[in-house]
């Protein structure tokens, strides 16, 4: 396709692919399921549209959803049962044609979110406001929300598109199903960095802004189902709410595993097949799962199904006996290969003049790690014995990058054990809160002790002898992942104290006592180290082919990453830890801070939302910049160019927070503030 011209505006579209046994059954099934949730969805816009006793804001609202499902359909559906019966060869699609059905992609994904956020807010009306909920919900209301959802999408995926279409097209095969956004910016060759940072924005605020809301309407609905004891009204909530839920999940579960499924390229075809079932199995279950679980509108259905049943018998009873009914009871693997790592060569010779020293020195560092790489795997440095590629410096920084990461690095263990010691030494601070933050300091001092005495010690060596047993190297690696992990679980019991002083606070010491402190502080490490135990023992499981570590420092993706064996196993139960330590954390951070603040609010005590700010001010901070430090990494994983700066970001996250944390509690906290300056001052008169 690129070598041939058809034209400049046309494109050679991947298609589903099947074999030619399998097109007549794939094309007849997926023709069914559209039927059936064109008839569904469109059904019952019909039936609320009609049924004056659903002109309800409840109803009026699920509309949209029924709509925004059949657009997702139709978006991609017959266009796939069209390129069924079409040869590979032959699938084009005009450039136009393709932007288009992109929007209508981005559209349905995003209102996706969007109308069950504005459905989430009218639940949480009803059952939380029931008595203004008329005053409330009114048919302008109604309009506003509906105008909101898709207005907000439309403008949005907009600028999406706009930006993609901004860029000149060097290519003319989409590698997908159907169009989207990143099928169609892979067809350029101009920088989609801004592309891809909007996007990246674009999706997590859609996410946050959809689960966030979602989450903590749930949550407020939960809370008064369980102050209330009006089983009527609980039973009206369980029945609304637990139908808008299972749709909400069903679309998140959907999307998730498209994202799951692009961390293993092994998988591409399940990818694409996945990509086709989130416009495919929502749609066709959103609307029988209405249908059949909201009272009214399941009564309506059977209504006029019972009324048509009844015309059919009466119509039938008069037909002759002679015509009565009878009823029956692929891209090859190689060529993937070769695209996901190129020859240097071929790098250097598509580099455009734009930017070309900066390019070159890139080419000359990976040309170097190739050519390392490759003596490594054909030199016997021992079976235990690997390369590690260290901290990147010239020469002439060297001495500078070694006595600027030792001050920093005395700086952290002077600060983090200094504060320890402090507390330990000091008996007015042997209280639940201090002692749970002991922690924290700990967990630091471990974090930079990890990494920063090796990368002191590499700096000052040559790049070719900066060897590593790996047996240290897998004890390097599981201090880097218990600090990282630890760092959560600690600012989630030290979440839990502040939420017991603040929301508990008569009950105070009879809840956060000596025993809960050794408790919750055994609960957070001993987590840590059984996850972290688990992830490094499936990879230390596996065979070694390759001895060069690639990373300042060693860690799990590092050590697997030695293997040829197949690794699975590892990135599906790297994926699921880290999805379940960020949602734990995150989620009972917020739902901490959620209840404090609906505290305060109500409260009128002037001392204790002071002391509220103050306290919950420093774990927020600090919880923070940990965030902010470990996603700076993620997000650097979505531009390879960035490769040094990533790594950097890797370092920074195990310097930067130990580095403040212990600043800021040592600042911001009134009673270990005056300590130190009460022994400060203490030691200047003496």
């Amino acid at each position: 396709m690129e070598n041939h011209s058809y034209g400049e505006n046309v494109l050679l579209m991947e298609g589903l692919k099947v074999t030619q046994q399998s097109s007549y059954p794939a094309f007849i099934l997926l023709f069914l399921i559209y039927i059936f949730i064109m008839v569904t969805n469109v059904g019952l816009v019909v039936l609320i549209g009609l049924e004056r006793s659903l002109h309800e804001p409840m109803y009026l609202l699920l509309c949209n959803l029924s709509v925004n499902d059949a657009l997702g359909a139709t978006a991609i559906v017959p266009r796939i049962l069209r390129d069924i019966f079409v040869a590979d060869e032959k699938r084009f699609i005009n450039y136009i044609e393709c932007v288009l059905q992109a929007f209508c992609v981005h559209i349905y994904g995003t209102s996706s979110h969007n109308i069950l956020i504005i459905m989430a807010f009218d639940r949480y009306v009803a059952i939380c406001n029931p008595l203004r909920y008329a005053s409330i919900m009114t048919t302008r209301m109604v309009w506003s929300l509906s105008a909101c959802a898709w207005g907000a999408t439309f403008f949005c995926v907009s600028i999406l598109l706009g930006l993609t279409l901004s860029l000149s097209h060097c290519r003319a095969k989409i590698v997908n199903p159907f169009c989207d956004n990143p099928s169609l910016f892979k067809l350029s060759c101009e920088s989609t960095a801004i592309a891809n940072i909007y996007g990246l924005t674009f999706t997590v605020f859609v996410l946050v802004s959809s689960m966030g809301s979602v989450l903590l309407t749930y949550l407020k609905i939960g809370l008064l189902c369980l102050k209330n004891r009006s089983s009527v009204l609980n039973s009206k909530a369980l029945q609304t709410c637990s139908t808008h839920l299972s749709v909400y999940v069903i679309m998140v579960v959907s999307g998730f595993a498209n994202i799951v499924m692009h961390r293993f390229p092994q998988w591409s075809d399940y990818r694409t097949l996945v990509a086709i079932l989130f416009h495919v199995v929502p749609p066709a279950l959103n609307a029988v799962i209405y249908g059949l679980q909201i009272r009214e509108i399941r009564h309506k259905i059977l209504n006029k199904f019972k009324n048509k049943v009844f015309e059919w018998t009466k119509n039938f009873n008069n037909i002759p006996q002679r015509y009565g009914i009878q009823v029956v009871d692929e891209f090859s693997k190689n060529s993937l290969e070769s695209q996901v790592r190129p020859s240097t060569s071929a790098v250097i010779a598509t580099d455009p003049q734009k930017d070309h020293h900066k390019r070159t020195v890139q080419q000359r560092k990976a040309s170097w790690f190739l050519v390392l790489e490759v003596k490594m795997e054909n030199q016997s440095y021992g079976k235990n014995v690997l390369l590690l590629e260290g901290l990147q410096v010239t020469q002439e920084s060297s001495y500078p990058a070694f006595i600027l990461l030792l001050i920093i690095y005395i700086f952290i263990m002077v600060t983090n054990v200094g504060l320890v010691v402090l507390i330990v030494t000091e008996k007015s601070l042997h209280q639940p809160m201090y002692l749970l933050f002991c922690n924290l300091p700990i967990n630091d001092a471990l974090g930079a002790t990890a990494i920063v005495p090796r990368l002191l010690s590499d700096i000052l060596v040559a790049d070719e002898k900066r060897f590593i047993h790996y047996t240290e190297c897998a004890i390097q690696a599981f201090c880097a992942h218990i600090y990282g992990t630890s760092s959560h679980t600690v600012l989630i019991i030290m979440a839990f104290d502040r939420y017991v002083a603040i929301c508990n606070p008569l009950r105070y010491s009879s809840i956060m006592t000596t025993r809960m402190v050794v408790i919750l502080t055994l609960s957070a490490w001993g987590a840590s180290v059984i996850l972290v135990a688990v992830l490094l023992g499936l990879t230390i499981r596996l065979s070694r082919c390759r001895s060069f570590v690639p990373n300042p420092y060693c860690d799990n993706a590092s050590l697997f990453k030695l293997s040829c064996e197949d690794v699975t196993i590892n990135n599906i139960y790297g994926l699921t830890f880290s999805v379940i330590l960020l949602v734990s954390s995150m989620g009972s951070v917020t739902l901490t801070y959620l209840r404090i603040a609906i505290v305060c609010l109500k409260s009128k005590n002037k001392a204790l939302n002071s002391k509220a700010l103050q306290t919950c001010g420093t774990h927020l901070s600090v919880y923070v910049i940990m965030l902010v430090s470990g996603f700076s990494i993620i997000i650097l994983h979505r531009f390879p160019l960035l490769a040094v700066e990533r790594k950097l970001a890797a370092i920074l996250f195990h310097i930067f927070p130990p580095a403040i944390n212990a600043v800021i509690y040592g600042l911001q906290t009134k009673d270990i503030r005056k300590k130190i300056f009460d022994r400060f001052h203490h030691k200047v008169t003496v």
